[in-house]
């Protein structure tokens, strides 16, 4: 909430310069004008709790080192994703080391996790194929669940709620499918695929349309993907930063403000989160599974749905 009150008394400097401006400081003070409104669509996004990244860059702007608060406002996302990768590789390296016959608490509870996506991803794809692309999906998974969740950590802010996270990781899934479509069905057979597979006259007379129609699909699959995603943990974001705000003014309304305490109006939004940013995650694997199946050669595909 004192970071909250701290945005607040910021942006009050800053309607109070806009108003200098345009009461007649109509040169340097809108240049000056301009300057912070960009600071802000490159920094702190308007619909988020300030988060420990952009103390730091307020921290670094104060003190004169504007460049290094550019870069960390460019790449805070990255910062954030990279954070987790690499406490999430320590803990498997943690887990790997310990590995018994007779399995402990943390082996166990790794190998539980790896079970239960195994058995998902059988129903689906069949034992081979489970066992092949298990690593990514599930990795995959993971990685977005847990971004998902760090917007609600105080002082954290979730890489999946901006397009930059959300469009990698759907590239990412785009290119790898492409390429399993190539090496199971080979450059004619996929082909073949993007055709709609004609097998009757009439088929193959609407193959250029069917052909046009599956380019177009496959290359929206991966938009459809990193928007879903978006638009899902960003509208999380911005209620609990609509709630968390409203709570700071209710609790100044009611004389709690000179305390720095808020009235936690947004902690109901936050259990919510908790379900929604799961169901974003596992809607996101499993539509990436999906494509996969669909990449597999016909005979093999029909085989594994009578099963």
């Amino acid at each position: 909430m004192a970071a909250l009150d701290t945005q607040h008394n910021t942006l009050n400097e800053h309607e109070g310069a806009a108003a200098a401006g345009e009461h007649g400081e109509t040169g340097a003070g809108a240049e000056h004008s301009n300057g912070e409104e960009g600071h802000g669509a490159g920094g702190q996004d308007i619909h988020e709790v300030p988060h420990v990244l952009y103390v730091v860059t307020e921290s670094l702007n104060r003190s004169g080192h504007a460049h290094a608060a550019h870069v960390i406002e460019r790449y805070e996302n990255t910062i954030y994703s990279f954070g987790f990768v690499i406490i999430f590789c320590l803990f498997v390296r943690i887990a790997m080391k310990q590995r018994r016959v007779i399995p402990g608490k943390l082996q166990n509870a790794v190998e539980a996790v790896v079970e239960l996506f195994y058995n998902f991803f059988r129903e689906l794809l069949g034992d081979k194929h489970a066992q092949r692309f298990l690593p990514f999906l599930g990795s995959l998974f993971l990685f977005i669940i847990c971004n998902n969740y760090m917007g609600l950590v105080p002082g954290l802010k979730a890489p999946t709620s901006v397009p930059q996270t959300t469009f990698a990781l759907a590239a990412c899934v785009f290119v790898y499918v492409q390429y399993i479509g190539i090496q199971l069905n080979g450059i004619g057979g996929y082909i073949f695929h993007l055709m709609g597979s004609p097998r009757s006259v009439v088929e193959w007379c609407l193959m250029p349309f069917m052909f046009v129609l599956h380019t177009i699909g496959e290359l929206i699959k991966p938009v459809s993907l990193a928007l879903r995603l978006m638009g899902n943990i960003m509208g999380e974001d911005i209620l609990i930063f609509v709630m968390a705000t409203l709570g700071t003014a209710l609790a100044a309304a009611i004389g709690l403000g000179a305390l720095h305490i808020g009235l936690p109006l947004q902690l109901p939004f936050m259990f919510l989160s908790l379900l929604l940013g799961g169901i974003q995650a596992l809607v996101f694997t499993l539509l990436a599974a999906i494509y996969f199946l669909l990449m597999f050669p016909h005979e093999e595909h029909h085989g594994e749905e009578e099963h």
